[in-house]
């Protein structure tokens, strides 16, 4: 029976893998970050090539940086999220660098995580919570598209369901495997800056309250901690020894390293308030994953809440710690004053382990309550797993549908001359299509008019992410109806209420999602947009 739980484990994430990897190749990049990774691996890869020949530029007095720029289109890492960019840089090996490489490691590493997913359920319960784990991992919308998009969080998570996988597993014995969970911890750290500190925080936190449980001595414990704390700072370390070693050999570098990136990044966090915005959160899920995901993970942390005061079990502390508190934490975690999807990535694939721990337990009740159902056990667990997906399948099929209208302007561009085109936000999309681009930020039509005429830049390119603009872009909206573009692409991510939650937030998604202006990419000519203005039908 436990073999037939596993394969029909392997059944679903084998039909998930199906759906994640489903038209990635024609998908096109998303995000402002999905261009911004790729470009900050490419920088690797690009560096990596030019790295031996230092020395021999230095003898020559040739400018270093000048010439890595010169001979350069990625970009300088700057986001604090070295570990991510390296392995996209490793998968380029594979392929190169096509616009899907980044959905493509995502999607490798969300079908990783459900594998994890199965065989934590199993270290801390049976194959068959593994199962259910497993299923309810695979109906998250959520999840799919962390799968698909080309955001650092899946490599983090991934990377985070290791640390718990080997936590599960040796976290009674090896001293070794708390040192590796520790690493695993900090590679995911070296993913996603500052949120990845939390894993390391919790499990130290576990720790201490087990001790008091299992009434371990100081000195056990400073060690175990110890040893985690020495793994979780080695990637951070050996991420920093590359600039050290450029700095020693070609002088001061004219960006920053990777242990200023992360304190730079780490003042953008000082504006953190506890619990708020929770209910915001929880409705985002609500819409996105659809009521049956966050009610089952609403009934599984009470489950275990009452489990765990019942049995003292540390394994369903850990459950509870790592998906609970976390949610409360890092809903509260703002980018631009947004609570944002992003931020609570990474508790999505262990609250999928609550639910299987809840599933579980209700299927053996039920099983032992008719027993002349007992033979039926498989039955009743393909079932319960078909409904769980199949009730996940439309909202899975819209999101995986979800396209980028940018690879087909981008060749339009391309085709017309990318130096007589402006745009104004999602600049690293554009320029991986195509290169460095004209880009800056006017705060109005005539400042954008003034600077475009000296430098020959004849069109404008208006995109949803210009149309809502956090930057004060928004003044081109006012194109829209007003003036012919000269051409129009369609572009649904700007129209997909999922994937604009991870840009904007519940109520701005909303409003865009409603707004058909938001589907398209136009191309204005900036002499139209001069006579329009002249003529006071745009201001």
């Amino acid at each position: 029976m436990k073999k037939s739980f596993l394969f029909l484990a392997i059944g679903i994430i084998t039909v998930f893998s199906i759906v994640a990897f489903h038209g990635l190749e024609e998908q096109g990049l998303l995000f402002h970050d999905s261009g911004m990774n790729l470009l900050e691996a490419k920088f690797i890869s690009e560096s990596v090539q030019i790295l031996p020949r230092l020395r021999e530029l230095k003898d020559k007095k040739t400018d270093v940086w000048d010439h890595l720029k010169s001979h350069t289109q990625g970009v300088p890492l700057h986001t604090g999220k070295a570990g991510y960019s390296f392995v996209l840089s490793l998968a380029s090996l594979i392929q190169g660098y096509p616009d899907s490489l980044a959905a493509k490691v995502n999607a490798t590493a969300g079908i990783l995580g459900l594998i994890l997913v199965f065989f934590i359920a199993r270290n801390i319960s049976n194959p068959l919570a593994g199962l259910y784990s497993v299923a309810a991992l695979a109906s998250s919308t959520f999840y799919l598209l962390y799968c698909r998009a080309g955001l650092s969080d899946q490599v983090f998570s991934v990377f985070f369901l290791l640390g718990i996988f080997l936590y599960t597993r040796f976290w009674a014995c090896s001293t070794a495997a708390r040192f590796w969970i520790g690493v695993a911890f900090g590679y995911g750290f070296t993913c996603a800056q500052w949120r990845g500190i939390y894993p390391a925080v919790l499990l130290s936190t576990l720790e201490i309250i087990i001790s008091r449980l299992k009434h371990w001595k100081l000195k056990l414990l400073v060690e175990r901690i110890g040893l985690v704390a020495a793994g979780f700072l080695t990637p951070i370390i050996l991420f920093q020894i590359p600039y050290v070693v450029v700095r020693m050999t070609a002088g001061p570098l004219p960006f920053r390293d990777y242990w200023s990136q992360l304190g730079e990044r780490s003042l953008e966090r000082l504006n953190l308030i506890w619990f708020r915005d929770v209910g915001e959160m929880t409705r985002q899920y609500w819409l996105v994953n659809g009521p049956v995901f966050p009610i089952l993970v609403g009934l599984a942390w009470l489950f275990l809440l009452g489990r765990f005061f019942r049995k003292r079990r540390p394994e369903d502390l850990v459950l509870l710690f790592f998906s609970w508190v976390p949610f409360l934490y890092f809903s509260c975690m703002k980018y631009g004053g947004i609570a944002l999807p992003r931020t609570t990535a990474i508790l999505i694939p262990v609250a999928a382990l609550c639910v299987g721990q809840l599933l579980s337990s209700l299927h053996r009740k039920l099983l032992a309550r008719w027993r002349l159902f007992s033979k039926y056990s498989f039955l009743v667990a393909f079932l319960a797993v078909f409904i769980l997906f199949l009730q996940a399948l439309p909202r899975h099929f819209h999101t995986g549908m979800t396209r980028s209208g940018y690879p087909a302007a981008a060749q339009y561009i391309s085709q017309t001359g990318k130096e007589k085109f402006l745009v104004l936000e999602t600049e690293p999309v554009w320029r991986f299509y195509l290169g460095r681009v004209n880009y800056f930020q006017p705060q109005g039509f005539q400042e954008l008019i003034e600077k475009a005429e000296p430098l020959g830049i004849e069109y404008l390119v208006v995109d949803h992410c210009t149309l809502y603009s956090k930057y004060g872009m928004t003044f081109t909206k006012s194109l829209i109806g007003k003036l012919a573009p000269v051409a129009v692409f369609q572009n649904p991510v700007g129209h997909s209420f999922a994937y604009l939650l991870d840009l904007y937030g519940l109520e701005k998604s909303l409003r865009m999602a409603r707004d058909p202006d938001t589907e398209k990419i136009y191309l204005f000519r900036i002499r139209d947009i001069a006579s329009a203005l002249d003529r006071g039908l745009i201001g």
